[in-house]
């Protein structure tokens, strides 16, 4: 956009995107290819270490903000956010604090059985 005579300014750019639902796919296509380039570049960078070609105090930074990068580009793959499903047979279930504390509260109180 900048610097590209035929191409419209980002003003422009932004108003279209907000409607014009072809160019969102496009848009998001174009950013999940996006991530996973990055995401090879972090391979690269590595090697590059690997061969004593790349300072690993300096590579930690690049490979830091790629890593960011490919996060919210791509966050169902690159993101640190983890789903957990469970299944019919070992569904997942919430318990609180308080209410575990209690469970064992209660059976230490509890009278001994006879």
């Amino acid at each position: 956009m900048a610097g590209c005579a035929r191409c419209p300014s980002s003003a422009a750019f932004w108003a279209r995107l907000s409607v014009d639902k072809d160019l969102q796919d496009k848009y998001l296509r174009a950013r999940e290819h996006r991530a996973h380039a990055r995401f090879e570049r972090l391979q690269e960078l590595m090697d590059r270490i690997e061969s004593g070609e790349l300072d690993p105090t300096a590579a930690r930074v690049m490979i830091d903000a790629l890593k960011w990068q490919c996060a919210h580009e791509k966050p169902n793959v690159y993101g640190d956010s983890l789903t957990m499903r469970g299944d019919k047979d070992a569904p997942i279930t919430l318990q609180t604090l308080a209410h575990a504390l209690d469970g064992r509260v209660a059976k230490r109180i509890a009278p001994p059985e006879e």
